[in-house]
């Protein structure tokens, strides 16, 4: 898929040989490329071991080469489509649509009450407020932290 060379080889070759990442219909892996919704949909439920689905969730994923890892990753919960019915699967994922979808096949769950309690344990970005839609998943991700808790739930150490 890649030239043996390149600094994310061993990177794509592991994910490969785990069956994660397949390549295009060409087999290549295209580096370069912004990775579409329909493409990250596909490697999370390729990750987390999870069947295809034969049903088609979204009124634009009918017939589309992903359309049983779309609808899989909606069944578990990883992903959602837009008010409209629609998933977009050629569309670019977002940074924060990625970190969503990885928290979920993590079960991964912030602790909102510690967050807004402490606003000093967590990571902070220039241009990321509570307003944003994945807020709470991005801090999430990118704040280290211990925590407890279940399915559902997790509750950061102090």
């Amino acid at each position: 898929l890649v030239n043996a060379e390149d600094w994310y080889a061993g990177y794509v070759a592991y994910m490969t040989n785990l069956g994660i990442i397949t390549g295009d219909e060409n087999g290549a892996f295209r580096p370069n490329d912004y990775i579409t919704r329909a493409e990250f949909a596909a490697l999370a439920v390729r990750f987390g071991n999870v069947a295809e689905s034969a049903d088609s969730k979204f009124s634009d994923t009918e017939n589309h080469w992903a359309t049983g890892y779309i609808s899989a990753a909606a069944n578990k919960g990883w992903i959602n489509g837009y008010s409209d019915g629609t998933f977009t699967p050629d569309q670019s994922i977002t940074r924060a649509e990625a970190v969503t979808v990885i928290n979920r096949v993590a079960s991964r769950y912030a602790d909102t009450e510690y967050i807004n309690n402490n606003p000093s344990a967590a990571s902070s970005f220039a241009d990321l407020t509570k307003a944003h839609w994945a807020y709470y998943q991005i801090i999430e991700a990118s704040t280290p932290h211990n925590y407890s808790g279940g399915i559902g739930t997790e509750i950061w150490a102090k």
